[in-house]
């Protein structure tokens, strides 16, 4: 019965799209009857259900994000920490976990995600709306897409914002824990290996971002990058320091001091 559902859902549809669709997720279903049967019949009508709702949600997104810029960026940067911080959170309890520790039972910790999320809304997504908009307007305003261009602002945001960016991350999670006084240790702990892991993607996403997205649209377009970057950042934050990686923790010129002492 199974080809027979197949052919007659993957069928006699005049959007291309849709087929396209059904077809990539065929192709990827484990080869199960019971699985395929069932996925046959929803996943066609889920994709034609949604096409309406999903196309009108993007229009009103795009008019509120012309009407009401920054406010629409703090709420979409609010989601995507959210989600970022619950993947950490859900990787450090299965297995994903800081060295020296334990996989421990799941929970969701609330305040360190209250914390993620009051600093993505009000420090981090309105610090990059105003830093994008300055490159915009300083770096080559008339063909702002030109491969110079790109370049000479991809190169200014991981040289001058990225370091400030992740001091002022790291210094203000502590400020929130109640504890200022670990403040500069713990940049000092983690701005290294936080950057070393940053010029791994964004570099790469911002010649994308810087070349290929609409200017109202870029915030939009890192906070669907940093649903894993924040997953990163979450677990950074959280991993603690010990002996026997203590020299993953610092600069190669202080571990190779470290080595020698």
């Amino acid at each position: 019965m199974t080809p027979l559902v197949k052919r007659h859902f993957f069928r006699d549809h005049d959007d291309s799209y849709m087929i396209q669709q059904q077809a990539w997720i065929w192709d990827r279903i484990p080869q199960q009857a019971d699985m395929k049967l069932v996925l046959a019949i929803t996943v066609p009508a889920v994709l034609f259900l949604a096409r309406e709702p999903l196309e009108s949600g993007w229009g009103g997104y795009c008019e509120a994000l012309e009407s009401y810029p920054l406010p629409v960026k703090m709420a979409t940067g609010a989601v995507g920490t959210f989600l970022g911080d619950l993947l950490a959170q859900w990787a450090g309890s299965s297995g994903v976990t800081a060295p020296g520790s334990q996989p421990v039972q799941f929970k969701y910790d609330l305040p360190r995600a209250v914390r993620f999320i009051v600093y993505a809304t009000f420090i981090g997504t309105p610090l990059a709306h105003l830093w994008f908009g300055v490159l915009d307007d300083n770096i080559s305003p008339l063909d702002p897409t030109s491969p110079m261009a790109v370049l000479a602002k991809m190169l200014a945001d991981q040289v001058l914002a990225c370091p400030v960016f992740t001091t002022l991350f790291f210094s203000s999670m502590k400020v929130m824990e109640g504890h200022p006084e670990e403040a500069v240790q713990s940049v000092k702990d983690k701005l290294w290996p936080t950057l070393v892991a940053n010029y791994l993607l964004w570099p790469a996403a911002h010649i994308i971002n810087f070349a290929f997205i609409p200017p109202s649209q870029r915030i939009l377009y890192c906070n669907a990058i940093a649903v894993f970057w924040t997953a990163y950042m979450s677990y950074a934050l959280a991993a603690k320091p010990t002996p026997a990686v203590a020299l993953e923790l610092t600069s190669p010129a202080e571990a190779e001091k470290q080595k020698k002492l």
